[in-house]
């Protein structure tokens, strides 16, 4: 009898762990959705943020995003909006960020670059859209 209670409770230990972690995964993923600061269209500061070739072709198709004017010493989340959200890193060099991406669907695509500007504090430096035939 008190090894069917251990294994009964081991049962739920592992049920509760899974929901707990997929309460946290859901979490972490609405809040990346959109970090503080939102807003589109042109640049939000100094930094600049340019797509080529905008407008695109549909179905996978390279485009490049570049610009300059950010802090060398934090890398910037690019974070591009379509019909799904997609979050990429990128690295800054003397200052400028450079990095190709692949389109999906046709569509506006929103691309917001943040980068930490305080403790656990992300700020929206720059802002474009891409259009996607």
């Amino acid at each position: 009898m008190h090894s069917r209670s251990v294994r009964a409770f081991r049962s739920s230990v592992v049920v509760v762990t899974f929901v707990l972690a997929m309460t946290l995964v859901s979490v972490g993923s609405a809040a990346a959705a959109r970090p503080r600061g939102g807003g589109s269209g042109g640049s939000t500061g100094t930094a600049t943020l340019n797509i080529s070739p905008n407008p695109a072709p549909a179905g996978g198709s390279t485009y490049w995003v570049a610009g300059c004017g950010y802090i060398n010493t934090s890398p910037v989340y690019l974070y591009v909006y379509h019909a799904t959200t997609e979050e990429w890193g990128v690295f800054v060099f003397e200052g400028c960020i450079s990095t190709s991406l692949t389109t999906a669907e046709a569509g506006t695509y929103t691309l917001d670059a943040y980068q930490q500007t305080g403790r656990n504090q992300m700020t929206l430096v720059s802002s474009a859209t891409l259009t996607v035939r």
